[in-house]
């Protein structure tokens, strides 16, 4: 019936609220941006984390991220990609880890400059662009939850891909907010290089496992 709730909107719910729990890559580099920054920073890498959660959602609507599941190739192309992404992003972390001997940027009052927003923001958009596990959650778990005829396909990934998209941005705000209010012991020099080490061996590690699983 027109109008009528999805069936399994209750179970997709506790699905989604339990993934929104378990701290992963993009909640990593929320922390890290908004100790290394300020709030606002942290804000926008989440928002673009759920764009790119979004752009999954409604390319499944439309079919396209089935193509990763039926196509051996595409799938690799995409998991190698976002092996180097993620790589990419350890490296310089640990790299800073390294070097950084300046001033702790995370204690300062100022807010962060529009560039260095959008610069957190495409960060944010390019982990989860890049993630294959966002492409599996689209093309291969959502639809367990779909039951046609009686949820119309197309509307009810939507409508799943957007309340996936808001719970994950809820998730990451809550995780930004947290360490902005615990910022005065996260943000100090010692802190920040340990965190920058620990996130930066972690994608790397992230990075390495997505290159060389076996399908």
């Amino acid at each position: 019936m027109p109008g009528q709730l999805p069936s399994q909107l209750i179970p997709f719910l506790g699905v989604v609220g339990v993934i929104t729990l378990m701290p992963g890559p993009d909640t990593a580099l929320v922390v890290r941006n908004v100790l290394r920054h300020d709030l606002k920073a942290g804000l926008a890498t989440a928002l673009g984390s759920c764009v790119g959660l979004l752009v999954w959602g409604v390319a499944a609507a439309v079919g396209i991220s089935a193509l990763f599941k039926l196509s051996t190739v595409s799938f690799l192309v995409l998991r190698y990609a976002g092996a180097a992404y993620l790589c990419y992003l350890g490296v310089r972390l640990l790299w800073r880890a390294k070097m950084d001997r300046g001033v702790v940027l995370g204690c300062s009052e100022k807010s962060a400059r529009p560039e260095t927003r959008k610069s957190v923001f495409a960060q944010g958009l390019l982990t989860d662009l890049l993630n294959p596990k966002a492409a599996t959650f689209f093309s291969a778990l959502l639809p367990q939850f779909i039951s046609p005829p009686r949820d119309p396909v197309f509307s009810t990934t939507l409508l799943f891909a957007g309340l996936a998209a808001a719970a994950a941005l809820l998730g990451l705000a809550c995780y930004a907010t947290v360490a902005y209010r615990a910022r005065a012991i996260l943000a100090r020099r010692r802190a920040l290089r340990l965190l920058d080490a620990i996130t930066g061996g972690a994608f790397v590690a992230i990075a390495g496992r997505l290159a060389f699983k076996k399908n």
